[in-house]
């Protein structure tokens, strides 16, 4: 199934929006955790510095006694101030050793085993710099066997008459920081999911009126035009629509091209009519009493369509579709059409094939359906048994069935050149008689009867 302009651009949009919002996400998400996680780091660095100045303050940094006594009071220190102060981590092991990697002092006390002290260790030793690792290691846990435990760690330098002469490394515990970065993902997830949730919304909803003021609704009226055009309806057009430049020069073509189609058709149909006015004249002189017929005719249908109250356009196409119902008669040999004595069979026969002939004649006239339809199916019968169709009740259109009852009303009480009408009473008689006989629409011959009492 083919997407609409409307579906595809709101796929386009929601497409790049979902992708947008997945990167700013991740992007923010991981922002988050380096935040937290640094920010461990700097309190494990700022307990450094002041785990450093106590020890500066010894006489000989190689007092091991003292070293080893400084260390566990400062974890003991840590341990109660974590209890009642926020702090992201825990002490996992915190230890010195020297230029040589010799192990000084140390929480874990294991001191059969030297640190490497490799270029990994130079900007502490040789360019008397703090070192924050950013690296995080899984080391086995001391309290539950076996269990995994994530750290990093910070060194820095410790100083003896303005020299590096030994390290002060901490490695930190940043489980209670990964926790605490779970539960604010968590938070931040929820609230993430809620701004997007509402931003995708408002902007849906603001795409959505820009793209159909802007573009939806243009293009849609310009597609009715052009569905109006295609229909022969020459006189819609676009006008004044807000759109960008591009689709209102569109518009303003479609617009152009219509009103040169229409004028083009105006003009070929004022052609047409001069040439139908020629054909009636040329009818008029050769049958006068179809002259005066169509003009009766035309009159009464006016009447009978007031009546209904139609439109003033409907009772103008009622009065011109009137006066042309019989211009077929032109075709009819004057042999026939004026024949002074009663039709024979034959000759009856040739006389219906009239309203086809006028359907002809008016077929070239564009937007003069009614015309056609009166000329066409004013001979047809209420009960389907009419010409040249057969229609049958509302299928016979409604200004044909008014010119029908018109017709025949004057073909009653008009003067014939082999007979004289009959008097108003007595044609009224037999439509009343013939009301539901099925020649006429019922509603038609109540509404002749209402007329002629008037």
């Amino acid at each position: 199934m083919k997407l609409s302009l409307t579906s595809e651009i709101f796929i386009l949009i929601a497409l790049l929006f979902g992708i947008q919002s997945a990167l700013l996400y991740y992007q923010s998400e991981e922002m988050i955790e380096d935040i937290l996680l640094d920010e461990s780091r700097k309190q494990a660095q700022t307990f450094l510095h002041g785990l450093e100045r106590e020890i500066n303050s010894f006489s000989s940094i190689h007092d091991k006694v003292l070293l080893r006594q400084k260390v566990s009071r400062a974890l003991s220190q840590f341990e109660k101030f974590s209890q009642f102060h926020e702090v992201n981590f825990s002490i996992y092991r915190l230890y010195i050793f020297d230029a040589k990697g010799e192990i000084l002092a140390d929480s874990h006390q294991k001191y059969d085993t030297r640190k490497n002290v490799s270029e990994y260790l130079e900007p502490v030793f040789q360019q008397q710099h703090s070192l924050v690792s950013k690296e995080i290691e899984y080391k086995p846990g001391r309290e539950i066997k076996g269990k995994l435990v994530s750290i990093t760690d910070v060194i820095i330098p410790l100083y003896e008459n303005n020299q590096v002469v030994a390290a002060l490394e901490i490695e930190i515990n940043i489980e209670k920081t990964l926790n605490n970065i779970k539960m604010i993902d968590g938070q931040y997830d929820t609230r993430m999911t809620i701004i997007i949730s509402l931003s995708g919304l408002l902007l849906v909803l603001s795409l959505g009126y820009f793209l159909h003021r802007r573009l939806i609704a243009p293009i849609l009226k310009i597609e009715q035009t052009a569905r109006d055009i295609t229909q022969e309806n020459f006189s819609s057009r676009i006008n004044k629509i807000n759109a960008p430049k591009e689709i209102t020069h569109l518009g303003q073509s479609i617009d152009s091209m219509a009103g040169s189609i229409q004028d083009f058709i105006n003009s070929k149909n004022q052609s047409y009519i001069e040439v139908i006015n020629s054909l009636t004249r040329a009818l008029h002189a050769k049958d006068d009493y179809t002259a005066q017929h169509s003009s009766r005719v035309s009159a009464f249908s006016v009447k009978l369509g007031k009546y209904f109250k139609l439109s003033k356009e409907d009772l103008a196409l009622l009065k011109q579709g009137a006066l042309m119902h019989d211009l077929g008669k032109i075709a009819i040999p004057d042999k026939i059409l004026n024949k002074e004595s009663p039709l024979t069979d034959e000759e009856f026969a040739i006389m219906r094939e009239h309203p086809v002939k006028t359907a002809e004649i008016l077929k070239p006239l564009l937007h003069y359906e009614h015309h056609r339809e009166i000329a066409a199916w004013h001979h047809e019968r209420w009960d389907g048994k009419g010409y040249p169709d057969g229609l049958k009740g509302e299928d016979i259109p409604f200004m044909a069935r008014i010119v029908s009852i018109a017709d025949t009303w004057d073909a009653m009480t008009g003067d014939r050149c082999y007979r004289k009408g009959m008097s108003k009473e007595k044609a009224l008689s037999i439509i009343r008689t013939e009301r539901d006989s099925g020649q006429w629409d019922p509603q038609m011959v109540d509404a002749v009867l209402e007329i002629i009492k008037i």
